[in-house]
């Protein structure tokens, strides 16, 4: 039992959690592949929403400690060769596989400006959804899945999908997957703002690697740090743009040098993760309130 409390059981992660620092609220491990972590995020939301807790810790956390998924991505040809993620890049090749883990303490809004805190962003909506059998296997991702959860995480928004301004990517670097998600984000998003002012979107993996379960919160983190300094920092990798996608015809484009926050008005983002067991989430942030 000792060891199956310790580490060998999963559902043990979130109880340990708890029990240490006598939460008591709900309690849940969650496991959606590399969709993981904003899955938390969009599972505590919804507590906060329904009151069953007004604070939330929600978290991501992957450690590479074995070889076995190492090998049969290798095996599959998902593994770069130049040791990069090359996110939207024309020689995009694969990931490379990084450890990392990630928190988040959510609040309602009002409760978190009652208690003094500093506010780096706020979740406006969120949304998640299954490809069910739109793609030809099962942890290939498609387009139809990547629009229905952004249209989906916009409406529960309250928002047009024209108002977002950047869309913090999956963006694996895996060639075909970029294809489709840029394809996706250009169709939902890109393609409805106005000429001249494109959709950005970037990607933390071509930073820090692929750090998996704790990758979606690694690009939400970084979401939050864009809209509350707005400033975008460079995706590394990308001397030469894909070309399988029409940056202009889709409203996108790539955010290869850090830049100041280029659009007029409230700054909007979404965060998109996709996990190979074929779970999409999206989360849209805004950026704090000026008191915050």
């Amino acid at each position: 039992m000792y060891a199956i409390v310790g580490a060998a059981a999963r559902s043990m992660a979130s109880g340990r959690i708890s029990h240490a620092w006598d939460l008591r609220g709900p309690c849940a491990t969650v496991d959606a592949a590399c969709s993981s972590g904003t899955l938390a995020v969009h599972l505590a939301r919804q507590s906060l929403r329904t009151g069953e807790c007004d604070t939330a810790l929600a978290g991501g956390v992957s450690l590479v400690l074995g070889t076995d998924h190492t090998v049969g991505y290798s095996a599959a040809g998902m593994l770069s060769a130049a040791g990069r993620c090359r996110f939207a890049d024309e020689n995009a090749d694969g990931f490379i596989r990084s450890d990392g883990a990630g928190v988040l303490v959510l609040k309602r809004l009002d409760q978190a400006r009652a208690d003094g805190d500093t506010i780096h962003a706020v979740i406006l909506g969120s949304a998640q959804a299954s490809k069910g059998r739109t793609a030809k296997a099962i942890i290939a991702p498609s387009a139809e899945g990547y629009l229905q959860v952004i249209t989906r995480a916009c409406a529960n928004a309250g928002i047009a999908p024209e108002q977002v301004g950047y869309v913090e990517a999956h963006g694996n670097a895996a060639p075909t997957g970029d294809t489709i998600e840029l394809q996706a984000i250009g169709t939902a998003i890109g393609t409805r703002r106005a000429q001249g002012q494109p959709c950005l979107v970037g990607s933390v993996k071509t930073n820090i690697g692929h750090p998996e379960a704790a990758g979606g919160l690694a690009g939400l983190i970084k979401t939050a740090l864009v809209l509350r300094h707005r400033s975008v920092p460079a995706s590394l990798h990308c001397s030469q743009p894909t070309s399988s996608v029409d940056w202009t015809g889709l409203g996108i484009a790539p955010v290869r040098d850090q830049l100041a926050w280029p659009h007029p008005g409230t700054a909007i983002a979404g965060v998109s993760t996709y996990g190979l067991s074929g779970i999409f989430v999206h989360i849209l942030l805004g950026e704090p309130p000026l008191d915050s």
